[in-house]
């Protein structure tokens, strides 16, 4: 495959927002998916090896446009430009068929065998719930990838269609600012989990925990998030926790998660088991920490 550039079809520009910057970023992605099954690729693994040494040799960058009435604002066009990796060495590239991410090894250590539905908040084009499910090896298990980007339950649907005897993701619309979650079973023993998805929302409503465990009689979550500066009182801040708040207001990322958490446990919805902090610094400067919770029962 060889790109300059990835026109994503959108009827007229598009304000920038971490949102609608997925929205175009998951759909480029949906296209190398289709150019990837098209030259052959046997599995979804095969599919994501192409993704994975496109990556690796240069970086999607979004083309933006000045608002027309000089406000600041800035506007996607659809556009998406493979810039060149300098650091990158062609000669060398070989993305691995199947190599699990560990950071999700903390879904999998709560997945027990009552377990009968695992939701992804924020699922994107799918890849985590993919790999649960090639790991976990378990067909009983539903798969709910809940997203609020068109394109990535497209890119969901896609595999579904191309590999119809593996268990299918449902797809359904989420929004986080809107803290509902009918797609949830009200009886099943449900996991849910999200990875770097809740940092997208500035703010998350205040009872976003509170009603995510209402939404099942059985419930635990599990949150793979880069809050762990709002865990930790200012006071006691370290440099890393000083870089981190930065980082996270410059990209207008969440401020509020740990927060809406101590008051889900204030009103008595959830119990936490688990917190790391910090416990995985794959992006430098957006560290991610680990929060574990239970649905509170009396």
């Amino acid at each position: 495959m060889h790109y300059k550039a990835i026109k994503v079809e959108i009827t007229q520009p598009i304000p920038y927002t971490n949102q609608n910057f997925y929205e175009i970023v998951w759909a480029a992605r949906l296209e190398v998916f289709r150019q990837a099954l098209e030259g052959g690729a046997k599995t979804p693994f095969d599919i994501m090896a192409c993704l994975v040494n496109l990556e690796q040799q240069f970086t999607f960058g979004v083309e933006k446009l000045p608002s027309p009435t000089g406000d600041g604002t800035l506007y996607l066009n659809g556009v998406v430009r493979l810039v060149p990796n300098p650091d990158s060495n062609q000669q060398s590239l070989s993305a691995p068929s199947y190599s699990f991410n560990q950071i999700l090894a903390a879904v999998v250590q709560h997945c027990d065998d009552g377990v009968k539905a695992i939701v992804e908040l924020g699922a994107g084009y799918g890849r985590n719930l993919m790999e649960l499910r090639h790991h976990l090896r378990r067909p009983d298990l539903a798969l709910i990838g809940a997203e609020y980007t068109q394109s990535g339950r497209d890119a969901m649907e896609f595999f579904n269609a191309s590999f119809p005897d593996l268990t299918p993701i449902q797809t359904v619309f989420t929004d986080h600012r809107l803290a509902s979650f009918p797609f949830i079973s009200s009886k099943d023993k449900v996991l849910v989990f999200s990875c770097h998805s809740l940092e997208q929302v500035e703010k998350l409503p205040l009872d976003f925990f509170v009603n995510l465990a209402d939404s099942s009689e059985d419930i635990t979550g599990v949150h793979i998030e880069p809050f762990g500066f709002q865990a930790v009182p200012r006071s006691a801040w370290s440099d890393v926790h000083h870089a981190h708040n930065a980082f996270i207001r410059l990209k207008d990322y969440n401020l509020n998660m740990w927060a809406c958490l101590e008051h889900a446990v204030r009103e008595q919805a959830i119990t936490i088991t688990g917190v790391a902090l910090n416990a995985s610094f794959a992006q430098p400067e957006n560290p991610s920490s680990v929060v574990v919770w239970k649905k509170r029962t009396a």
